[in-house]
């Protein structure tokens, strides 16, 4: 008999990566944008080796540059960079039927502005039908309340608020295997 599992938790065999505009012209003036990047790597590797999809956009990359090249070298050669002007990733009618192509139920939405482009992409998402998941270590504003607020916004409207290693975990679900293992080096 298979494991019932809680509904609200990240499920490794329907979840993919959304990463929002994490260009270092941008992220450099958020707060703490080491934390972002690490967290961010930490996120695309366990998402690799457990095979689950990538996304990335980029905002207005001619003005505001391209996505931080550490980063982009943690990716795997098929994900593409999505070029947007709109805050949200789903004014991109392509990306979101590429999403429901693969089967995928759930987001893992990280990168920055938390309070704007990650809200509003995350918002947008969950109206069309998707549980969104935002680990709060993986992105940032400019400002705290800025953070704090989009945070709180997106808990009150239905989106789960997590942490890098919670959806790592959940993702896993138990110990022992050879990807728990590899992945494990991720979160020392």
């Amino acid at each position: 008999m298979e494991l019932k599992r809680h509904p609200d938790l990240v499920d490794r065999k329907k979840v993919g990566l959304l990463i929002i505009d994490i260009q270092d012209r941008v992220n450099q003036a958020m707060q703490d944008p080491e934390n972002v990047l690490n967290n961010s790597i930490k996120l695309i590797e366990t998402f690799k080796l457990l095979n689950r999809p990538i996304w990335l956009t980029e905002q207005y990359p001619a003005g505001l540059g391209p996505t931080n090249a550490r980063l982009i070298s943690t990716l795997p050669e098929q994900v593409l960079r999505r070029e947007k002007i709109r805050f949200s990733c789903t004014g991109d009618a392509s990306l979101i039927e590429e999403i429901r192509q693969k089967d995928i139920k759930q987001l893992v939405v990280i990168g920055v502005e938390s309070h704007v482009c990650v809200f509003q992409s995350a918002m947008d998402l969950l109206t069309q039908g998707f549980q969104v998941f935002i680990p709060a270590d993986a992105v940032s504003s400019r400002r705290q309340l800025d953070w704090e607020t989009g945070l709180q916004r997106a808990r009150m409207a239905g989106i789960i608020v997590t942490t890098t290693e919670m959806v790592i975990f959940e993702m896993l679900a138990a110990a022992g295997s050879p990807e728990f293992k590899a992945i494990s080096k991720l979160v020392k």
